[in-house]
């Protein structure tokens, strides 16, 4: 049986450490995924492969709009359908001695058995693949610029205009999600990081994450979701009350990951499928940034 077990280069332990602080911080912001109190103490992060076959449509729904991050940034959460189970991974004849239990999200069952009678050994590899890694990875990437319109002025940016270019990052750490993950390209890709969870936070009335009373917080349980976000600087604006629509508009290009998997179990040689779409979403928010006065 061929594996890719040693296709993946080892990081050096700065290396290792700075990944590690990433995924647990992005976990940390991006959701709140608690485990229930039968399950063992799990003192790391979940660390989960999400391969593009576990797209399920491109509908973006928005979970949150509104100042983050002591009101240094004005942040956005998206939510997006994901063929996605939530386990705990208990040590196996592969998997390593540091962590002897693991918790992830992967693929359903179902998204495997479209492999037929190579199902059991995809997971195999896949497995091994997983078990290599020490940040949370998508095989899914930015395909392009995002679009995303206010239907009125919105930090100084005209109504209809691309606010785009506003966005510090596509995560809240201020740095470009690392690619960990073989055959992909860290200097020529951007991976878009998606989150898979199995719980969302909502902060009260006013969604506020920033200004909010711990029995305002209402915590809903999710199925076969991932979490997308991204920040604004505030920097020479400011808050204000206002009703603001927007629309969100993000190019992708999803490697079939588990399909050159396969294909690889018979052809060493075989070539990643790609399919593109935009992820879309037309939202609200009570709450705006206008530039303060001169």
């Amino acid at each position: 049986m061929c594996t890719f077990h040693h296709l993946f280069k080892k990081q050096n332990t700065v290396q290792q450490f700075l990944l590690f602080s990433m995924s647990a911080f992005i976990s940390l912001v991006l959701s709140c995924s608690p485990l229930p109190s039968a399950m063992p103490d799990l003192t790391h992060p979940a660390v989960s492969l999400l391969p593009g076959e576990c797209l399920v449509d491109n509908n973006l729904k928005c979970v949150y709009s509104n100042s983050y991050g002591e009101g240094r940034y004005y942040g956005f959460r998206f939510s997006l359908n994901v063929e996605t189970q939530y386990e705990v991974v208990e040590q196996g004849h592969y998997f390593s001695d540091v962590f002897p239990i693991r918790h992830r999200h992967r693929p359903t069952d179902s998204v495997f058995k479209q492999f037929g009678g190579n199902a059991r050994r995809v997971k195999e590899q896949y497995d091994y693949i997983w078990n290599d890694l020490d940040i949370s990875q998508s095989t899914v990437f930015y395909k392009g610029e995002m679009t995303l319109v206010a239907d009125k002025e919105f930090a100084g940016i005209p109504a209809g205009e691309n606010l785009a270019g506003l966005i510090e990052s596509p995560t809240p750490t201020g740095n470009k999600p690392v690619i960990h993950l073989e055959p992909f390209n860290s200097d020529s890709m951007q991976m878009l990081p998606l989150v898979p969870i199995n719980r969302i936070v909502l902060f009260g009335p006013s969604n506020n994450q920033d200004d909010y009373l711990a029995s305002e917080a209402e915590y809903i349980d999710v199925d076969k979701t991932a979490l997308l976000g991204f920040v604004i600087p505030v920097q020479d604006c400011e808050f204000v009350s206002e009703f603001v629509s927007f629309k969100l508009s993000v190019p992708i290009r999803s490697a079939q990951y588990l399909t050159w998997i396969n294909d690889r179990l018979s052809n060493e040689n075989a070539q990643m499928n790609w399919k593109e779409d935009i992820l879309t979403c037309q939202f609200h928010s009570n709450v705006g940034l206008r530039k303060k006065p001169q």
